[in-house]
């Protein structure tokens, strides 16, 4: 008989593998870095927002980029401009564009070409009816401006206070050359004017034989001292042409006002602007210009009677014009063989200012500040100094 096998020994028991520690947990890759740049950093956000939420926002994404850079490079530095220079430029792209229209009012190409892109945008999106206010008093005053060049031949010199960058001198046409225009605006809308100008300067043609650039404050005494050493002769009949002063105070209004009439001949010519003219404002300025030794000849709300030019419909706008000339007379007196002028104002109303200064002004740059003589509180003087 054979032997029974013996029974297998059982297999041990496997040894139970040791624990493993846990990994450490992977840092993010959108945790922003001791010393990481900025560009790395985005990268890695945006990878992120992909994985996550898809094809999507990269393009979302990409849209935005594309449009902030197309903004840039179209804005021309509009951000750069300080408020009065932007509001000239949105107003040259008023002009820009009602030169643009088949029944055009003006045809003013020059204002394409020195406005920005920006301001352009701006004036197209909004198109509104202050625009059309605007240009209609813009060229309520180009006809009276050319019709008085042609009719009186005495006018030797223009004078455009608050001109900025209206180019009303380069879209009127008179057929004189004899005629001499200055231009005045604040010195940081003059000096923007004189380089964009610059720009385009061979894009322009004078119809007239010069124009001086100066640049001042017209509401503080004394400002006319540049205007005087570009050239003005204060005995010579003017025209004035003052573009919507609104912004003046009183006394500064008042302070343009009388200086203009210490420069003008009596039989010199005014055409003031308004804009946002209401019934109160309207008699506010009347009164002020008739405080100042002027009287109104007339006065035309832009869509009144022909100044509508067949685009107003309606009543008249709260934008008008108004013609002025002097009623005071100033006695003049002349020494030393003209080299030497003496222009004095008298008045004994009590509601008028009094200057306690006497005004020094020289042809060239002495420096010399206005100096108080306590005597003179009783009129306004002017002495000037040619050599």
């Amino acid at each position: 008989a054979q032997k029974p096998k013996p029974a297998p020994k059982p297999k041990p028991a496997p040894k139970p593998k040791p624990l493993q520690k846990p990994k450490p947990a992977q840092k993010r890759r959108d945790v922003v870095k001791t010393g990481q740049s900025g560009d790395s950093w985005l990268l890695g956000f945006l990878g992120n927002a992909v994985q996550r939420f898809g094809i999507p926002v990269l393009v979302g994404v990409g849209i935005y980029e594309i449009g902030r850079r197309l903004f840039l490079s179209h804005d021309d530095g509009w951000h750069s401009f300080d408020k009065d220079v932007q509001k000239q430029l949105y107003l040259a792209s008023c002009r820009a564009i009602e030169s643009r229209r088949m029944d055009r009012l003006f045809y003013d190409p020059i204002a394409a070409v020195i406005t920005t892109r920006r301001a352009l945008r701006l004036a197209e999106k909004e198109n509104s009816l202050a625009q059309t206010e605007y240009c209609l008093r813009e060229r309520f005053i180009d006809d009276f401006v050319r019709s008085t060049l042609k009719k009186s031949e005495e006018i030797k010199q223009v004078i455009s206070i608050g001109c900025a960058l209206n180019t009303r001198l380069f879209r009127i046409a008179i057929g004189r050359d004899d005629v001499k225009f200055f231009e005045v605006d604040k010195p940081n809308v003059i000096e923007y004017r004189k380089k964009i100008l610059n720009k385009v300067s061979g894009a322009l043609e004078t119809k007239m034989k010069s124009s001086e650039l100066v640049g001042a404050d017209v509401g503080v005494v004394g400002w006319d001292s540049e205007l005087i050493v570009q050239g003005l002769d204060w005995n010579q009949k003017s025209l004035w042409i003052v573009d919507d002063p609104t912004e003046l105070s009183e006394s500064r209004f008042e302070v343009l006002f009388r200086t203009i009439g210490l420069l003008s001949t009596q039989d010199s010519i005014m055409v003031l602007g308004l804009s946002n003219c209401t019934e109160e404002n309207f008699s506010t300025k009347v009164n002020l210009v008739a405080k100042c030794g002027y009287q109104v000849h007339g006065s035309t709300f832009v869509g009144e009677g022909k100044s509508g030019y067949g685009r107003w419909v309606g009543d008249p706008s709260n934008s008008c014009v108004l013609k002025i000339s002097q009623i005071s007379k100033k006695p003049a007196a002349v020494l030393s063989e003209g080299r030497f002028s003496v222009f004095s104002e008298h008045s004994d109303a009590e509601d008028e200012p009094k200057f306690s200064a006497l005004e020094f002004s020289a042809v060239g740059d002495t420096g010399e500040e206005p100096q108080d003589f306590g005597g003179a509180e009783q009129s306004v003087v002017r002495l000037e100094l040619q050599v």
